[in-house]
């Protein structure tokens, strides 16, 4: 684990954690997150142990009653970007949305995430780009959440076809009425052009405020 970095995002200010995170270029990379995920694979880390980018599920879930709520009881299927092994998939699934699909692109994190969660039926596991979720069917998601992927994202050096392939492919796998949730440091001067796309209503992805003083949150709902 990149201990500079866990040191990084849990001491200092919000803003100081807020800056660091936006200035390493490494998170955009697949091998970054296959070696600071594989120590909690073979079992380095203690058993159980997660750890959650940006803000934790109590932060979240007012935000997601509001926008999520009907893929809730099994009604929809939530597909989650960028996963990694946050708790907010189990604390989520606890709080009634037991259909879910979590993707990374990181394998090592994948597997230790479905050994994990055996005991959850509804709450599947895929090793998966977001850039390219081809195994995701069309207008077969209820919500997309993505706490923070876009973000490490912002890293790459085709940053901007990045985000964008993300935004298309996610507005591709919602159902019509479907909610895309998003949470980032980005200002909405930077991000909102980048999550624009045809697909969502009128209105498109909005920011609706912030979620801490430094994660903002943008939703968009497809038309």
């Amino acid at each position: 684990v990149d201990q500079d970095l866990v040191d990084a995002l849990t001491a200092g200010s919000a803003e100081e954690q807020r800056d660091y995170f936006l200035s390493r270029q490494q998170y955009s990379l697949r091998e970054f997150w296959d070696a600071f995920y594989t120590p909690y694979d073979e079992g380095e880390s203690e058993a159980g142990e997660t750890y959650d980018w940006f803000l934790g599920y109590p932060k979240m879930r007012e935000a997601l009653l509001e926008h999520a709520s009907h893929a809730r009881n099994g009604a929809g299927t939530v597909l989650i970007l960028g996963c990694g092994n946050s708790e907010l998939s189990e604390r989520m699934y606890d709080d009634g949305w037991t259909q879910q699909i979590n993707i990374d692109f990181s394998k090592p994190v994948i597997d230790l995430m479905r050994s994990k969660h055996t005991d959850k039926p509804g709450m599947e596991w895929a090793v998966m780009d977001a850039r390219d979720m081809s195994g995701v069917p069309d207008g077969s998601v209820q919500t997309v959440i993505d706490k923070g992927l876009i973000d490490a994202l912002t890293h790459s050096d085709q940053y901007r076809d990045d985000i964008q392939k993300v935004v298309a492919e996610s507005a591709r796998v919602l159902r019509p009425g479907g909610s895309y949730i998003c949470t980032s440091f980005n200002t909405p001067e930077s991000l909102l052009p980048l999550l624009s796309n045809n697909a969502w209503q009128s209105e498109g992805v909005e920011c609706r405020g912030n979620l801490t003083p430094t994660v903002l949150l943008y939703v968009g709902y497809k038309r």
